[in-house]
């Protein structure tokens, strides 16, 4: 795997942020004005307590770099998805609805690859 010395050394350019996370928002990002509004104070912040964490380990000045996205990326990972209580949701949706084969048709992939239906949805 390389290295990815770069990372340590390019300076972290943040000023196309506030214009990327307005297209984001017109895509259907859920980030509200203030959000992409303050986004360059928000990441700094998030970047400075990053480098004094690096800063304990003995890597002096990194709020600056680019290593510092990163690290922000990968804490952030996963931690959007709303988890929930599967006994609850079960409990109230009920059992999930049986497969059944769907006849073949003439178009049809080989029976080794035919789909299967739940309340006419095809799933391959």
């Amino acid at each position: 795997m390389p290295a990815y010395r770069f990372l340590l050394e390019e300076k972290l350019d943040l000023s196309l942020l506030p214009q990327k996370m307005k297209v984001m928002r017109k895509l259907g990002v859920p980030y509200t004005q203030e959000e992409a509004r303050d986004a360059v104070a928000s990441a700094r912040a998030q970047a400075k307590t990053i480098g004094d964490d690096l800063a304990r380990e003995g890597a002096e000045g990194m709020e600056e770099m680019e290593v510092v996205a990163l690290s922000a990326y990968l804490q952030r990972l996963g931690t959007d998805i709303k988890w929930r209580d599967r006994t609850q949701t079960d409990e109230v949706a009920g059992p999930a609805p049986a497969l059944t084969p769907v006849p073949p048709s003439p178009e049809a992939p080989a029976a080794s690859q035919a789909p299967a239906s739940a309340e006419g949805v095809t799933i391959w």
